[in-house]
């Protein structure tokens, strides 16, 4: 049993793109992680990690602007699984309603321009966040929206102990793929982040 437990330690240590060596409970890492990336921006507050119940845990994301909360909660990964243990991401407009059922496409404009007007509202202030373009797959009916990021490592103390300090070191880019999801109305738009050239 001792066996099996560890070996799903290590594949979700693997899952949530940091370092296997990290003692921090993935809950826990996701949070840091959500912090120092989403939460780099002036007007998404994330929470501390509350268990409510063994094995159940939530983050709660207070937003300052109705749009982001909206877009936020669209294009977020809200849903994580670990083993026997949950964790939901909750998204607050500023009036204190959760977001739960977000308009994926309120503009009625084409899928592929939504969902990068949702990524250009969700990061809207972030420092890391860049640019957005999208484009039409060749030969395909899929429709690429690219999300551009800063050239950076986002560092945050993680219990890491094959770091002299405990902290953990990922490129900026790994950290957002890793917290949005990838596609959107059944694969008709791809999300691939992308690194600025330049700082």
């Amino acid at each position: 049993m001792k066996i099996k437990a560890f070996i799903v330690f290590c594949i979700t240590m693997l899952f949530m793109n940091t370092n296997v060596w990290s003692l921090s409970a993935p809950p826990y890492q996701l949070q840091r992680q959500l912090f120092n990336s989403v939460g780099a921006s002036p007007l998404v507050d994330v929470g501390e990690v509350v268990e409510q119940s063994p094995g159940n845990y939530v983050i709660d994301l207070n937003i300052s602007r109705d749009d982001v909360a909206n877009s936020l909660a669209a294009v977020l990964l809200r849903r994580w699984v670990f083993g026997n243990e949950t964790l939901v991401i909750r998204v607050f407009r500023p009036n204190g309603t959760q977001v739960t059922s977000p308009k994926i496409n309120p503009w009625g404009i084409s899928s592929a321009d939504a969902i990068e007007k949702h990524f250009q509202i969700a990061l809207k202030k972030n420092p890391f966040f860049v640019a957005t373009y999208n484009e039409q797959r060749p030969y395909s009916d899929t429709n690429i929206c690219w999300v551009e990021v800063a050239k950076e490592v986002i560092q945050f103390f993680n219990d890491d102990i094959s770091d002299y300090y405990g902290n953990t070191n990922i490129l900026t880019r790994d950290v957002f793929t890793g917290l949005f999801k990838n596609t959107f109305f059944n694969g008709i738009v791809e999300v691939i982040w992308t690194v600025s050239p330049s700082n």
